[in-house]
C-alpha cells in the first residue's frame, strides 16, 4: 500500500494527462461542467472544514454552491464584478490573517461568514476557469496547431490538424 504522498503522486500522474486532454479536446460547455464537478467536490470538503456537522447540511451547502454557480452562469453575471467582489473578500481575509489571533472570532465564530467564504472561493474560481476555457478555444488555432500540432475544438466540433507542408494555413 502506498503512503499518503505516494498516493497523491500516483493520482496526479493519472489525472494530469486526463485534465490536459479535457482542456484540449472537450467543448467549452462540457469542460465547464466538468470543472463544476470539481467545485462540488471542493465544496463538500470545505463544508467539513467549516465544521458543518450533519451530512444533510454538508450536502445542502454543496448543492447550494453548485446552484449559485449555475444561476450566475445562466444570468451571465459579469465576471469582472464577481472577481472584484472576490478581491475585496480576499483583502478582508488578508487583514484577518495579518491580525491573527486577535480577530479570530470575526472569521471563525459566525457561521454566515464561513458559508459566504466558500461561495466567494468557489464561484469566482469556476467562472474564471470557464472563461479561460473560452479564451483558449478562441486562440486554439495558435495554441493547438502551431505549438502542439493537436486537433483543437472550436465551439462543439473538431477540426483537422495542421501539417508542416501547409505553412501559414489556419487549420
Amino acid at each position: 500500500m502506498l503512503s499518503g504522498l505516494g498516493q497523491r503522486v500516483v493520482t496526479a500522474l493519472v489525472l494530469a494527462p486526463l485534465f490536459v486532454w479535457a482542456v484540449v479536446a472537450m467543448p467549452t460547455t462540457y469542460f465547464s461542467y466538468l470543472l463544476l464537478v470539481f467545485v462540488a467536490v471542493g465544496a463538500w470538503e470545505f463544508a467539513n472544514l467549516i465544521k458543518l456537522q450533519s451530512i444533510f447540511l454538508q450536502l445542502l451547502y454543496t448543492v447550494g454552491i453548485v446552484a449559485v454557480a449555475l444561476v450566475a452562469k445562466s444570468f451571465e453575471i459579469s465576471l469582472s464584478l464577481v472577481l472584484y467582489i472576490s478581491i475585496a473578500w480576499w483583502m478582508l481575509n488578508l487583514y484577518w490573517v495579518l491580525s491573527y489571533p486577535a480577530k479570530t472570532s470575526l472569521w471563525f465564530k459566525p457561521l454566515i461568514v464561513r458559508l459566504i467564504s466558500g461561495v466567494l472561493l468557489f464561484l469566482p474560481m469556476w467562472l474564471a476557469l470557464s472563461a479561460c476555457a473560452v479564451v483558449f478555444t478562441a486562440n486554439a488555432d495558435y495554441l493547438g496547431c502551431r505549438l502542439w500540432r493537436l486537433p483543437y475544438r472550436q465551439g462543439h466540433r473538431q477540426t483537422q490538424t495542421c501539417t508542416q507542408d501547409q505553412p501559414g494555413k489556419i487549420c
